[in-house]
């Protein structure tokens, strides 16, 4: 027989040198492999194994022959010969390569994209916004210088429930006169949704006001329709005259209802007072025909109409229906507003636990003493306190003559007992 080899034609080796291998699973056996690896190292690795007949004929090899391949393979290979080892290992190097390429972009764009404004500054003419790695998220021009020290507030919040962040802005400028002012929704971008401003003429006996209005108060509360949306509630004055629109915008800036008020209204509050869901309007201000401070709660369902005043009362607005206030609470005056004032003024509400406090100006000039009614949510009066600088003046006023008595506990009480609650709803 002629012994070929598979890889250099070399004869095989004496029979009495080494033992005879002749099955794949003897030669895999002896190398401790399986059969599959013992035949890739004939292919990659040149392994000495001969066969009978030619290319297809029986495998043949020698114990001494696999034992000095192997021994000088160990001294000879490593890993960066093995060819097959490095294509597994360049191909598992793009992968991971590719991977941290992917995660270091996605790493980065998350550095580099803003996230939602989270608090803002004014600039000039600018509202600026800042996200909350205290990044610019976005600034918005306005016509006009804007006045950075008016008393309204923003608010910065998922609006209409979409996941997204508006922002609810008033415009008023520095110089305001006859300019207009209104409230603005700004998108997540810093793109303008929605702008509302009262446009309606209202007129009473003896003239008529055409916008311009000044914005005075506004909030952000449930809406009464959709639990994941918010409305807005907020107050205008017309710029020289007394007449007073409170307007309810829904998400999208639709004006849902709108109350007209014989006076100004400097505060505005939102709460559920009867515990059915829905938040009241708590509206706190002047009548100018009675010339005394009011409290208006309206339910944002139902908004329409104006005040009602006096008959014969020059302040009563034309060619509107009565309105539907929930209730109204009228405030006394005191002997010292009577002195001094034309007028009380509730200029602040606050709804806190179980309490409503409206804060009662009794004097419009420095210093202003003043007195905060408590109510409970039910509108009932628990107790009058009066101001540090209530008493104070009123001693001032006594010392000089110009009034009977300090402030008095009596009087505390006259004034607790004179408050009048009129519900309507």
């Amino acid at each position: 027989l002629e012994f070929l080899s598979a890889g250099e034609g070399q004869m095989p080796p004496e029979q009495n040198n080494a033992t005879e291998l002749t099955s794949w699973k003897e030669i895999a056996d002896h190398l401790r492999v399986n059969i599959r690896t013992a035949q890739r190292w004939e292919e990659e690795r040149r392994l000495p194994v001969h066969r009978l007949g030619g290319e297809r004929g029986r495998v043949v090899a020698w114990t001494a022959e696999l034992d000095r391949w192997k021994k000088a393979a160990i001294e000879r290979t490593r890993w960066w010969n093995n060819a097959r080892l490095l294509r597994i290992y360049a191909l598992a190097l793009s992968v991971v390569v590719a991977i941290g390429a992917v995660l270091g972009s996605i790493f980065l764009a998350r550095i580099a994209r803003k996230g939602p404004p989270q608090t803002y500054y004014w600039k000039d003419r600018s509202l600026v916004t800042l996200d909350s790695a205290g990044r610019e998220a976005w600034r918005y021009d306005f016509p006009e210088t804007v006045d950075p020290h008016a008393p309204i507030g923003m608010w910065i919040g998922d609006l209409d429930g979409d996941r997204s962040v508006e922002t609810v802005a008033p415009y008023r400028p520095v110089l305001g006169g006859d300019k207009p002012m209104d409230l603005r929704c700004l998108s997540e971008q810093g793109k303008l949704r929605w702008r509302f401003a009262p446009q309606r003429k209202v007129r009473d006996r003896s003239r008529e006001y055409a916008p311009v209005y000044h914005l005075r108060r506004f909030r952000v509360f449930p809406s009464p329709e959709s639990k994941d949306a918010n409305w807005v509630a907020a107050s205008f004055v017309h710029h020289w005259g007394y007449p007073c629109q409170v307007a309810v915008l829904d998400n999208h800036g639709r004006l849902r209802g709108e109350y007209w008020h014989s006076g100004h209204f400097d505060d505005l509050e939102t709460a559920d007072l009867d515990g059915d869901g829905v938040h009241e309007i708590l509206l706190g201000g002047v009548n100018n025909g009675r010339q005394q401070a009011v409290l208006v709660v309206l339910d944002p369902r139902k908004v329409s109409g104006c005040s009602t005043q006096a008959e014969g009362d020059a302040h009563q607005l034309l060619d509107l229906p009565s309105g539907t206030e929930k209730a109204i609470v009228w405030f006394p005056r005191t002997s010292l507003n009577r002195k001094l004032e034309q007028f009380n003024f509730a200029y602040e509400v606050a709804v806190i636990g179980d309490e409503i406090k409206v804060q009662v100006k009794e004097r419009m000039g420095d210093p202003q003493p003043f007195l905060i009614y408590v109510l409970d949510r039910g509108l009932n009066v628990k107790s009058v306190v009066p101001s540090e600088t209530m008493r104070n003046f009123y001693l001032e006023m006594k010392a000089s003559g110009k009034l009977d008595q300090a402030l008095s506990d009596a009087e505390l009480d006259r004034l607790r007992r004179e408050v009048r609650v009129i519900r309507k709803q």
